[in-house]
């Protein structure tokens, strides 16, 4: 009972742990969304007909508009600084979370190849306890439990990098088809070369990225260690 009762110990610290983590690259994720919409109003607003005919017409810098009642173009010059900020609390979590992350990853490895073992047992009648029948409720519990907090902290991830592109396409919008001040143009470029430098990503200790296809190499693993068990029974 000792034993049991320091395995969900375990379980729940385990957990909290990614829980925290999550927490984290969601608080990325908004604020990549405030860049992305700051960049989309921008946009919008510029795409004014009466505004852009004004422009043509009196041939008045972007500077010396109306438009600058919003505040975007000082906004706009902050962008480079908030993104570098970002990429910087991103570092800060792959150090704090990536090892823990990977070794989370091995264990439920582990843990998913023995339940296979015991779902093995059982599909081809093989003798086991009443413990082992236990074990096996616990492990599947475990492990449908592991399977959402692994799905749910890829897909945190995959949405910051999809925040990511929904920034780059407004700014390629911005610099071809808007209307700027050379001030504002210059720092959309630069915006963008410091995404293109130093991309958001959250890896495991650097031993692979978190994206969708971690969650792939996971389902491939799971299916090679059946096979295996399948023809050693």
């Amino acid at each position: 009972m000792v034993l049991y009762f320091f395995e969900y110990v375990f379980y729940v610290l385990k957990t909290l742990s990614v829980v925290d983590m999550i927490s984290h690259i969601i608080q990325v994720k908004f604020r990549l969304k405030t860049i992305g919409d700051i960049l989309k109003d921008y946009c919008s607003h510029i795409d004014n007909v009466s505004f852009s005919e004004t422009i043509k017409k009196s041939g008045n810098n972007i500077k010396d508009s109306e438009f600058l009642s919003y505040n975007y173009r000082h906004i706009s010059l902050s962008l480079s600084r908030c993104y570098f900020l970002l990429t910087e609390q991103c570092n800060f979590i792959n150090a704090m979370y990536g090892l823990r992350i990977f070794l989370i990853h091995i264990i439920v490895q582990i843990d998913m190849v023995v339940m296979i073992n015991l779902m093995i047992r059982l599909m081809f009648k093989i003798e086991i306890s009443e413990t082992n029948w236990f074990h096996l409720l616990i492990v599947v519990i475990k492990i449908i439990a592991a399977i959402l907090i692994i799905c749910t902290w890829v897909h945190c991830c995959e949405q910051n990098y999809r925040q990511t592109e929904r920034i780059i396409y407004w700014s390629n919008n911005l610099t071809i088809n808007k209307i700027m001040s050379p001030e504002v143009g210059d720092a959309i470029d630069e915006l963008k070369s410091l995404i293109h430098s130093k991309p958001i990503s959250f890896h495991m200790h650097h031993f692979c990225k978190l994206e969708y296809g971690t969650l792939l190499t996971i389902i491939s693993n799971t299916i090679s260690y059946v096979i295996a068990m399948s023809q050693n029974i």
